[in-house]
């Protein structure tokens, strides 16, 4: 995922990451599919590779850490190439020229280029990367060995920091990435196919949850309850930019745009997700629950809707605006009774829509100096976008 967020090297390498994980993420989806029916659920490939990853109770946490890298400094060094050298490109032609021309001949001990070799020898690899393939080896129980001293490099303090922030199995002089790589600020989480990853995963993860809170399998659980988990979704969802933040919340045409047939994140999932976070930042006057009940027209009138978010930013209110937007939505895809148009629903949502635009409006008024007035732009054409999208919705039910 680090790979769909970052220029050069890593973007060449997430055109074949992509469909690689989506193929992968295809078969674990079908293989959950078919245990869930034979109930035997904790063979599944999913249950398997969840109970043998590392971070014992905190695991769930690290799993999302990785769900949501983004290529700073931070996830590069938590979340390392796979393979080695892996950030290095193919060789030229000219190259591959060139080392066929050099000259061997052992009976006259001409070695060519080979005790020269500039690749680091599987010893240093292992020896570099040992903590990292083996945790409970001893680092002090293997000596770095190279084959001559003229091929032995000296790690200097640049070369020390690129491994640790890249993560590179090879020396500096291997590499072709410079520490000017890494992104200086947060970067997005990469394009459509790259979020659709993503929500794959968390709707893969809240399944083999919820089985787990139902069955004898809570008694020892691989992934924390429920609750606890959509939990650890907000917290990685709520801060996001609202552009990304957008993708995720909101029913989007992403998955035909990309040619899949069945959505993302069903639209259970995707309410109880937007509940979840409208918890988290609307302000205290609405009834917070902390349950997974069916979300109805009357909880929506009452909880929500009428209300803005307690910070008194526009993104905060922008983002209270799509959360309301998305559970709008659901309900009227949901079909016939689960959305109509009564006055009680459009006072409700005019109510909110006032206190929404009030709090944008005094936020704009008292910003503060330096703030970025771009941002600002956009938050607030989002929020009236997302009004806008509501009205329509409302204004449908009459007819």
């Amino acid at each position: 995922m680090n790979c769909a967020c970052l220029p050069g090297p890593y973007a060449a390498r997430w055109e074949y990451y992509a469909p690689f994980v989506n193929y992968l993420l295809d078969v674990l989806e079908s293989d959950w599919s078919l245990r869930e029916e034979t109930e035997a659920c904790n063979e599944a490939l999913i249950w398997q590779y969840i109970k043998q990853a590392t971070g014992g109770t905190a695991r769930g946490r690290r799993i999302l850490r990785a769900i949501f890298a983004d290529g700073t400094a931070s996830s590069l060094n938590e979340f390392r190439e796979i393979f080695r050298k892996e950030l290095k490109g193919p060789k030229s032609d000219n190259d591959k020229l060139k080392k066929q021309e050099v000259a061997v001949d052992v009976d006259e001990e001409i070695y060519g280029d080979w005790m020269q070799e500039e690749d680091t020898s599987e010893d240093e690899y292992e020896a570099m990367n040992g903590d990292r393939l083996d945790p409970l080896r001893n680092r002090s129980s293997k000596r770095i060995r190279t084959r001559t001293p003229s091929t032995r490099r000296k790690l200097t303090p640049r070369t020390t920091t690129k491994r640790s922030l890249l993560g590179t199995a090879a020396d500096s002089d291997d590499s072709d990435i410079s520490m000017s790589d890494a992104p200086t600020e947060r970067p997005s989480l990469g394009g459509p196919e790259s979020i659709a990853i993503r929500v794959r995963l968390l709707q893969l993860l809240s399944t083999v949850s919820a089985h787990t809170a139902l069955t004898a399998s809570r008694a020892d659980p691989i992934l924390p309850d429920p609750h606890d988990l959509f939990t650890l979704f907000v917290e990685f969802i709520r801060p996001l930019p609202l552009p990304v933040f957008q993708q995720f919340v909101l029913p989007s045409p992403t998955a035909s745009m990309l040619g899949i047939t069945k959505p993302h994140i069903s639209p259970r999932v995707q309410v109880t997700l937007c509940e979840f976070i409208l918890q988290r930042m609307i302000d205290s006057e609405s009834q917070k629950r902390s349950t997974f009940d069916d979300m109805t027209q009357a909880r929506l009138m009452t909880d929500y809707l009428p209300y803005a978010a307690v910070r008194n930013t526009v993104e905060a209110q922008a983002k209270v605006s799509l959360l309301l937007e998305s559970v709008t939505r659901q309900l009227l895809k949901a079909g016939q009774g689960h959305l109509t148009w009564s006055d009680e629903l459009q006072e409700a949502l005019e109510k909110g829509v006032e206190k929404r635009a009030a709090k944008a409006n005094d936020a704009r008024e008292s910003r503060k100096k330096g703030r970025d007035v771009k941002d600002e732009k956009l938050a607030h054409l989002m929020l009236e976008e997302s009004v806008i999208r509501m009205q329509i919705v409302v204004e449908g039910l009459k007819r």
